[in-house]
């Protein structure tokens, strides 16, 4: 199947613009995790998957857990744009050993 982002790949958000670095991992469901960068050159992780109600409870979750534990990596920013991708949000990544 073909990667749903290319490298290169501009994508703007409620707060912010990212640029895709390369794919990280691709599921059987067809999710996808990439490496992006954002305006100011910060790694984060965009994630997208088909199927909208799956990614909008992840991102419920996340918007409801994130300040009570250190362990769940924050929501960032959801994709606007393109709007004719599938639905996508981005994470901080806090420096790890991606990419």
């Amino acid at each position: 199947m073909a990667s749903l982002f290319k490298v290169g790949t501009a994508l703007r958000g409620r707060l912010s613009t990212y640029s895709i670095v390369k794919e990280l991992y691709r599921a059987a469901d067809e999710g996808a995790v990439f490496l992006a960068t954002n305006q100011n050159n910060e790694k984060c992780i965009v994630k997208s998957i088909r199927g909208y109600w799956r990614l909008q409870n992840e991102a419920d979750i996340l918007k409801r857990y994130q300040d009570q534990t250190p362990f769940l990596r924050p929501l960032l920013d959801e994709i606007a744009e393109p709007s004719d991708v599938e639905p996508t949000m981005a994470k901080w990544d806090y420096g790890g050993d991606i990419g």
